[in-house]
């Protein structure tokens, strides 16, 4: 059994915006942590940017938004675990998000790497670890460790979005229950860090990474690595275990200890 992230695929998915901040301010930021909304009204969402085909949007972080042909395939898996909320995409149709209800106790800690702020609160999960006696009969949950940003869904969930052609969905393996498979992806993990720790070429300063940036340059400085997107923005990318790949995220403020670091040129990544 695996265990993954859901969310959308940002490179391919339409994205939407709230154009009145105190909507926002009440229905978004105080709702949407594993509790029903009582109060919800369908509030107006617009296009931002191009128009696409697709069956989940790009929304605010940790939110599902959905098509209703999306709802329709995978109710079946939701049911009671959660709330189909309906938005109303520029006055021409419904479009709805998803309130993940159930939110299930299940991070093993001992397994997991976990940070933790200063009085003891998680702050981060570098590698998840769940119970199997508690994860393996929901197909879609929270946890209270991630409550606001983050959504699990089972095999079979992803199985449904992709039997069926869902447009738009990315899904990121965060656990398996195989140990065996477990073990192995650390194994090629290790082995991409020190493929590129064990990189020829010249190091350069934080700072010197930054402005060759704009000459399409890419960097890698352990697990970490920083190039433009398609777009034109500073992308920075996290090499994840389970997967060896980078996850990127268009970044506003760098963690001071990357400044620290020292970087080697390498290929950009296609985002």
């Amino acid at each position: 059994m695996k265990i993954w992230i859901v969310e959308s695929d940002n490179r391919n998915v339409e994205a939407l915006y709230i154009d009145h901040y105190e909507i926002i301010e009440k229905y978004i930021i105080p709702n949407f942590k594993g509790r029903r909304i009582d109060d919800w009204e369908a509030i107006k969402v617009e296009r931002a940017g191009r128009k696409r085909k697709c069956d989940v949007y790009r929304f605010v972080s940790g939110h599902l938004v959905v098509s209703e042909r999306a709802v329709q395939i995978l109710q079946p898996l939701m049911s009671d675990k959660v709330q189909i909320l309906p938005i109303d995409y520029e006055g021409t149709k419904t479009l709805y998000v998803l309130n993940v209800i159930n939110v299930v106790d299940c991070l093993d800690y001992e397994k997991s790497k976990i940070r933790r702020m200063r009085d003891g609160t998680v702050s981060e999960i570098d590698e998840f670890a769940f119970d199997y006696s508690k994860v393996s009969q929901h197909d879609i949950f929270k946890i209270p460790e991630k409550i606001w940003s983050t959504v699990f869904v089972s095999d079979k969930f992803k199985a449904t979005v992709e039997e069926n052609g869902l447009i738009g969905f990315k899904f990121t393996e965060v656990w398996d229950s195989d140990e065996k498979a477990v073990q192995e992806r650390k194994r090629r993990y290790q082995e991409k860090l020190e493929e590129i720790r064990r990189m020829d070429g010249p190091e350069y300063t934080f700072d010197e990474a930054i402005k060759l940036l704009d000459q399409g340059k890419a960097f890698v400085s352990d697990q970490w690595k920083l190039q433009k997107n398609k777009k034109g923005d500073i992308v920075l990318g996290r090499l994840v275990e389970s997967t060896c790949e980078y996850l990127f995220l268009v970044v506003a403020y760098f963690p001071p200890i990357l400044i620290t670091y020292k970087w080697k040129e390498t290929e950009p990544s296609d985002v």
